[in-house]
């Protein structure tokens, strides 16, 4: 069973203060914070019949990373790439800059600046 919540993200689009608007339809509605997902689920129901069916053939058929959905920028995800290379390999963190490690990756390339800038905001456990 697929979650309310996760029905409402995939067709609507919370605009701010309750108000969502339909990506099939680009009709608004409102929904009280709080409250659940009944009156855009009830517009889901009513308006676009085997919305569940193209929800389902969508999940099926994409990816399962954050970035097939929108929520992350390719250039944070390749920035996460190269803090995670030189963190869990336990390197210096000029190596993303070494002109042998970026031939030999994938990835976008990174100043040391910008890593070290993430950096900082990530949280020490």
């Amino acid at each position: 069973m697929v979650a309310n919540k996760q029905l409402s993200a995939f067709f609507c689009v919370h605009l701010g203060q309750g108000v969502f608007r339909c990506k099939i339809c680009n009709k608004e509605r409102k929904q009280v914070p709080g409250s659940g997902y009944s009156n855009l689920l009830a517009h889901l129901a009513g308006k676009h019949e085997g919305y569940e069916a193209v929800y389902a053939s969508s999940q099926s058929n994409s990816s399962s990373s954050l970035q097939a959905f929108g929520f992350v920028s390719e250039e944070s995800s390749h920035l996460f790439q190269w803090i995670q290379w030189v963190v869990m390999r336990n390197m210096p963190v000029s190596e993303v800059e070494d002109d042998l490690t970026r031939a030999m990756s994938k990835l976008w390339s990174v100043t040391t600046k910008a890593v070290k800038k993430c950096m900082e905001g990530i949280p020490i456990r």
